[in-house]
């Protein structure tokens, strides 16, 4: 999806990867996103966030631990 001066978004160009963190039974707990990715430096920055309601229960620590296993 392109915005509106027809530029691709930061996804379409790799800058920036968006993920939803999901129980097993599909509910969305939260999101994770890699932002400044750069190849080159194999480098970029992980942000979260988490729901209310699902708040220190070690969600975020697990999908993060899970995003480098895969991102390695």
């Amino acid at each position: 999806m392109q915005n509106k001066i027809n530029k691709p978004n930061e996804q379409e160009t790799g800058e920036s990867l968006f993920f939803l963190i999901m129980n097993p039974e599909g509910e969305i707990l939260g999101r994770m996103s890699l932002v400044d990715l750069d190849p080159l430096l194999k480098s970029g920055h992980a942000g979260y966030r988490v729901g209310e309601k699902h708040i220190g229960k070690g969600i975020a620590n697990k999908a993060l631990a899970l995003l480098i296993e895969k991102a390695i």
